[in-house]
């Protein structure tokens, strides 16, 4: 089971996989939670993104499951 994180939630991930053409990324947390990212995601740079970078996930929840808003 999944743990629903708290509501302005900062997640550290490591960058598995980029996807530039798609517009996506997939990264990892320390939770072993994969997360993905969007190119029109605030902070997302998808150029500038290798896999093994680690990036700072700005975290939301709504209806008990928890998404990424933002990336620094």
């Amino acid at each position: 089971m999944v743990s629903t994180l708290q509501a302005g939630t900062r997640v550290d991930a490591t960058v598995i996989e980029v996807l530039p053409s798609m517009g996506l990324a997939w990264v990892l947390d320390d939770e072993m939670r994969e997360w993905a990212l969007t190119r029109s995601m605030p902070g997302v740079r998808l150029e500038g993104l290798t896999p093994g970078a680690k990036v700072c996930l700005h975290v939301e929840t709504l209806d008990g499951k928890s998404y990424p808003c933002a990336c620094s």
